[in-house]
């Protein structure tokens, strides 16, 4: 398949160049060499790709149509006016089809910068595409109208002079009169329906008499349903039928296909698809291992073809803003970390078959799915814990970095969190991480559903007055947990109870009496104290020794630089338990404030 052969022809070799030396060796390439040049560089540099082409007019017109809505997305209003004038009409109503609705509701907003836009380039476009529009959908100019307009029309009998005194003042015809809902926007749509009325009388009159005697649900519907069939053109699913790509596996198995029905290429050789999806295939070991021996293999057409359905699901499912490039990119290179991820699931279970054999043979977007179930899974178990009360609603109480982890998994789509930037999953190990974090949160919660008072009535049994924390939200589990573990050593019981000032050096000399490490002796005296709630509840005594050892490893930490004969720990610089502070320092404060104050 030569159109996606694309070695050799490196953008960067015509970026770098001199500007009439790039140009000249740009147009000595062909039409379809240019259209892969600009495929093959980011979106935000293709414009100036495009600029050099001496046939601009057929490079764009001819260039996939999701790749030339996101060129134009990724680049300043400024620099795609200059290339707005070659742009079909068709391709025009593509990325009005994708940005000027969202679900089943139109967005006043995009369809007001798009008219900016086009009116910003040349009315010539605008025209072409009222006069393709004109043809092929007759609901859609009407319904884009009443977002911005009311209508009334003169009633035959009525003298024009009347009719400007109690109907809507503003009117082109003297027939419909017309209200604005918006004064900010009067201007731009004023001069939207002069271009109209300027295209054809007589298109206006019915578009005037369609907002008058339709109703906007009517119009709606059949605006929603025009604008599902020209998408489907393009391979662009419904929302509904988009979903399905979260859903479980039919038999839970994955779709096996014959990979000899694809021996005879169907796709003439100039065709490109809405969009390249090789080009977004990211750097995953896996996927590229199962791909490399079947490039220039006629099963890669099916494969790229599934992908690009794929793809497309996945964007309408996350219902990503079309507005924003870096999003969409994210969820196409998304479609690689998926099916490296389903492939490597799959290989547990296809052990005889390499990854290249699964590949070739499973449809695509049930690799992707397997995937999915598989991370709907982790988040499954999450909100089994929130539902058992062994997690708080809101995750409240648990550290900031817990939240940052459990947060992504309510995507619609669960994703990893990876150095604070949520991406795909993509590879069994993450999956096997998670698990492991879900496993320890599990035994926190069991724990502290054991610890008195529990923490869902920590606001309003616990007194937080006179202490550490001026703010009681920052009272986190592992802080309730050790501050138990501080009573029991100070008073034999085990609860949570601020710890007098007082008592910080004496707990200090009974757990930390050298400051360089935990101590062992330590680490059992808590484990006993929770022995009966790991007998009780089967808890896995290494993960609870673990939890012990960071709990404590906290504290150990903050009294580190404290010498060793010291006589008083200043509880409001410990924060890892509970303190109730002396009340003779704050007398002492209060006089020292006094002192200042006269």
């Amino acid at each position: 398949m030569t159109y996606y052969n694309t070695s050799g022809l490196n953008p960067a070799t015509f970026l770098s160049l001199p500007g009439k030396i790039a140009e000249e060796s740009f147009n000595n390439l062909s039409a379809l060499e240019q259209i892969q040049v600009c495929l093959l560089a980011p979106w935000e540099k293709r414009i100036d790709l495009l600029l050099l082409s001496k046939d601009i007019s057929e490079i764009i017109q001819n260039f996939p149509a999701e790749e030339l809505f996101w060129t134009i997305k990724s680049v300043s209003p400024e620099d795609a006016l200059l290339i707005l004038p070659h742009v079909k009409a068709e391709q025009v109503q593509f990325f009005f089809d994708l940005e000027w609705w969202h679900k089943q509701d139109l967005r006043t907003d995009s369809i007001a910068s798009w008219l900016f836009l086009f009116f910003e380039t040349d009315e010539m476009s605008l025209s072409a595409w009222l006069n393709w529009i004109s043809k092929e959908d007759e609901a859609l100019i009407p319904l884009i109208l009443r977002q911005f307009i009311m209508v009334q029309k003169k009633p035959d009998d009525m003298d024009i002079m009347e009719a400007k005194d109690v109907l809507y003042g503003y009117t082109i015809d003297n027939i419909f009169f017309i209200d604005f809902r918006s004064d900010k926007l009067a201007p731009l749509i004023d001069r939207f329906l002069r271009t109209i009325f300027d295209f054809s009388p007589e298109y206006y009159f019915g578009i005037m008499d369609s907002i008058l005697w339709e109703t906007k649900t009517e119009s709606l519907e059949n605006a929603f349903r025009l604008r599902n069939g020209r998408l489907a053109d393009y391979g662009i699913p419904q929302y509904y039928e988009a979903i399905e790509i979260l859903t479980p596996l039919p038999f839970g198995k994955v779709r096996k296909i014959d990979p000899h029905i694809y021996l005879q290429s169907g796709i003439n050789e100039d065709f490109f698809p809405p969009f390249i999806p090789t080009l977004y295939q990211g750097d995953f070991p896996i996927l590229n291992q199962a791909l490399a021996p079947l490039y220039g293999r006629n099963t890669m057409e099916r494969i790229i073809n599934e992908w690009i359905g794929v793809a497309n699901k996945l964007m309408i499912s996350n219902l990503e803003d079309f507005n924003d490039p870096k999003m969409m990119e994210k969820t196409l290179i998304g479609v690689g970390s998926l099916l490296n991820l389903g492939i490597s699931i799959q290989g547990k279970i296809e052990t005889k078959n390499s990854f290249t054999e699964i590949l070739e043979v499973s449809v695509l977007e049930d690799l992707v799915r397997i995937a999915i179930s598989g991370l709907l899974e982790i988040r499954k178990k999450v909100n089994a814990l929130i539902s058992q009360g062994l997690l708080p609603h809101g995750l409240a109480y648990l550290p900031e970095t817990w939240q940052n982890i459990i947060n992504p998994l309510n995507n619609t789509i669960p994703m990893y969190l990876d150095n604070k930037e949520e991406i795909f999953f993509s590879d069994i190990s993450q999956i096997e991480e998670y698990e492991d974090f879900i496993s320890d949160i599990y035994v926190w919660g069991v724990i502290m559903s054991e610890v008195n008072p529990n923490w869902s009535k920590w606001d309003f049994e616990l007194d937080f007055r006179n202490t550490n924390l001026l703010n009681p939200n920052e009272f986190l589990w592992h802080k309730g947990l050790l501050t138990a573990f501080a009573n029991v050593s100070l008073y034999g019981v085990f609860k949570i109870i601020p710890v007098p000032e007082f008592e910080l050096v004496p707990l200090k000399e009974m757990w930390f009496p050298e400051t360089d490490s935990v101590p062992e002796k330590t680490i059992n005296m808590c484990l006993h104290i929770l022995e009966h709630i790991i007998t009780k509840h089967n808890l896995p005594e290494e993960r609870v020794k673990r939890i012990i050892y960071e709990c404590l490893e906290e504290l150990r930490f903050e009294w580190e630089n404290i010498p060793k004969h010291s006589h008083l720990i200043d509880g409001r610089f410990t924060s890892s338990i509970l303190v109730k502070l002396s009340e003779i320092k704050d007398d002492e404060e209060m006089e020292g404030e006094n002192d200042n104050d006269t």
